[in-house]
């Protein structure tokens, strides 16, 4: 028990609304605990079920003051519209976050997006999965980048590893012009993406990611590109005929896959 004692609260998984409750009471009754969440390391809020509140609505209020030590932090299915400004306020807290993973994320506009990967200065690594973007009212369409610059006055961080999965492809687009345009995507050594691509309006931000990111990748995987998976290569080593089957890369750690 006593070697246990330090590995307690290094790994944090919610899945509830009544366990982020239960730990932040705990933290603001007993000193031990609060000692131990300062070490935490990992924090995954999840929601299983719709019928559940979302975690991430309160986890900034109740706990997150607690966790200056997270260096992973995932929201799965939580991050959901509409968010209170003390939401986006409150993330810079999280000071030593370095991965963070959005996975079936649901914001009100591109601009919540940014907020978000800007929050935590030391981040290298993001994996943005399956996202929607809708507006509650007209008046807060926020316009994505273009290739004339960044719709807003953030800045991208200088990541070492994006992976994105089943984005949708107006957020991958602005994803790419937004990060093309402060320079992010050139520090970028490890790149997976994970898209399913039909047609142009698919492919096309895709072969920009690529395009923007071929002179400093060094491990590059492609899967569940359907049938534009040769035209990125094409895109991708353009001095070259684009291969006869998927799964052959150019390059040593470069994979492209069905």
């Amino acid at each position: 028990y006593v070697l246990l004692i330090p590995r307690l609260y290094e790994r944090i998984h919610l899945h509830r609304r009544a366990e982020l409750d239960k730990l932040a009471s705990a933290a603001r009754a007993h000193s031990a605990v609060r000692a131990r969440l300062a070490s935490t390391c990992t924090v995954t809020l999840s929601r299983r079920t719709r019928a559940e509140p979302r975690l991430a609505h309160t986890f900034h209020l109740v706990l997150g003051p607690y966790l200056r030590g997270v260096a992973h932090l995932t929201f799965r299915a939580c991050l959901l519209r509409p968010l209170h400004p003390s939401f986006f306020a409150a993330l810079p807290q999280l000071t030593n976050v370095r991965h963070l993973e959005l996975v079936k994320f649901y914001l009100g506009s591109f601009y919540e997006l940014q907020r978000v990967i800007c929050a935590f200065p030391l981040l290298e690594e993001v994996h943005l999965a399956e996202s929607k973007m809708r507006p509650r009212t007209r008046q807060q369409v926020a316009p994505l980048p273009n290739h004339q610059g960044p719709s807003t006055s953030l800045r991208a961080p200088q990541l070492t590893v994006f992976r994105v999965n089943k984005l949708e492809a107006d957020v991958l687009r602005g994803l790419v012009a937004w990060m093309s345009a402060t320079a992010s995507l050139s520090s970028i050594k490890t790149l997976e993406i994970s898209q399913h691509l039909w047609n142009d309006a698919d492919a096309g931000p895709v072969s920009a990611l690529l395009v923007h990111t071929a002179a400093m990748v060094e491990h590059l995987r492609l899967k569940n590109a359907g049938f534009g998976v040769q035209s990125l290569v094409f895109a991708y080593h353009p001095r070259r005929d684009p291969p006869r089957s998927a799964g052959i890369g150019s390059r040593p750690g470069h994979r492209f896959e069905h």
